[in-house]
């Protein structure tokens, strides 16, 4: 069986891959930025990078999460097959 992190949005459960988690935080502090979909709660800084805080809750079911706990799950970006370094998978692996 398939190793997956489960994420709860409104009553239901849904499983992502571990293969696409790059980590998984407690939110301290989200910063709320004006302008942005109701959805998009604010962004948060997690070792130096920004990343946006989202309500699945409200973008599957047009609810809020309320004071439910949130945590924030980065997922890997295969734009150009990069690590954060700039090398590909390829040069480091070598």
């Amino acid at each position: 069986m398939p190793k997956v992190v489960v994420v709860h949005a409104g009553k239901e459960e849904y499983a992502l891959p571990i293969e696409n988690v790059v980590s998984i935080e407690r939110v301290e502090e989200v910063r709320p930025i004006p302008h942005l979909p109701s959805f998009v709660l604010g962004l948060v800084k997690v070792r130096g990078e920004l990343i946006p805080v989202l309500d699945l809750a409200n973008i599957l079911y047009n609810t809020n999460a309320g004071a439910e706990k949130r945590n924030v799950s980065s997922r890997r970006s295969h734009r150009n097959d990069a690590d954060r370094s700039g090398r590909k998978r390829s040069e480091r692996d070598s």
